[in-house]
């Protein structure tokens, strides 16, 4: 989801994403001033990078099963999550560069849904 909206206010800007981008690439694209203006450009520090490189590696652990371990803890998702909310909240609420995006209700639909994936990250993280 984080990925999805990252592309899609880059596309808007007239970003053009490389074809083999991987999901962080794409979010730190979104996270240039030189690709996507204030105000619209992604609040993404170093402490976020890390966190969601490995909710990323998680993901892909799970959807591209090998003989290795999972990378999926309840840490890994207590640091993740909450910053691939801030990206998508960022992005599609806060600061959308297409401002009629998505309607009123789902806009209200997408913060529900985003604060119950905050919720589940703080369940977590205890």
């Amino acid at each position: 989801m984080a990925q999805q909206a990252a592309a899609i206010a880059l596309k808007a800007a007239g970003d053009g994403i490389p074809a083999q981008a991987g999901a962080t690439e794409i979010v730190l694209r979104a996270a240039s001033k030189d690709r996507l203006p204030v105000p619209y450009t992604l609040p993404f520090g170093s402490s976020n990078r890390r966190d969601f490189e490995r909710l990323v590696e998680a993901r892909n652990g799970f959807m591209h099963p090998r003989a290795l371990s999972w990378h999926v803890t309840p840490q890994t998702l207590a640091r993740g999550l909450p910053v691939a909310v801030n990206i998508v909240r960022h992005l599609v609420l806060t600061q959308p560069i297409v401002p009629d995006l998505i309607g009123v209700d789902e806009q209200t639909s997408l913060h529900d849904c985003l604060e119950q994936i905050a919720a589940l990250a703080d369940f977590l993280a205890d």
